[in-house]
């Protein structure tokens, strides 16, 4: 009785600091039942007119639970999904990059704010450029 208690009592915790909507309660080893791919992933937030770095903790409807990177828990809050940016790319991945319909290889070597910074192959740092994410693709 007590393993089932202490269980409980786990879990209940685990439900104060996430979502209760994410966790099942049950005498068993509890296991989250959000299956939500985004859980976990860092994005940028929209705050008074600036972008600031987040961590998405759950989700719900078209809701996103965010934690915001540096910042205490009070700050934790519910936000739309367009508040939201997700980047698809990140420092060092090698890309492609479009410059007047031709496809370039690239590698990203700073994100901000949904834009990158590349370095051409085999090019100087002279044509390095910001490029926002429609001009740029996976390696392929």
């Amino acid at each position: 009785m007590k393993t089932v208690v202490l269980i409980v009592l786990l879990t209940t915790s685990s439900c104060f600091f996430q979502s209760c909507t994410s966790w099942r309660v049950s005498a068993e080893t509890p296991t989250p039942t959000n299956q939500n791919t985004n859980i976990g992933r860092r994005v940028k937030v929209l705050w008074g007119g600036s972008w600031y770095d987040a961590t998405i903790l759950d989700s719900r409807n078209s809701e996103y639970y965010i934690h915001y990177e540096g910042w205490s828990n009070s700050h934790n809050e519910w936000v739309t999904t367009d508040r939201v940016q997700f980047s698809s790319y990140y420092i060092g991945q090698w890309v492609e990059v479009e410059q007047r319909g031709i496809w370039y290889a690239a590698h990203i070597i700073q994100v901000n704010n949904n834009q990158y910074d590349i370095k051409y192959d085999g090019w100087s740092d002279s044509y390095n450029e910001w490029v926002t994410s429609d001009r740029v693709r996976p390696k392929q």
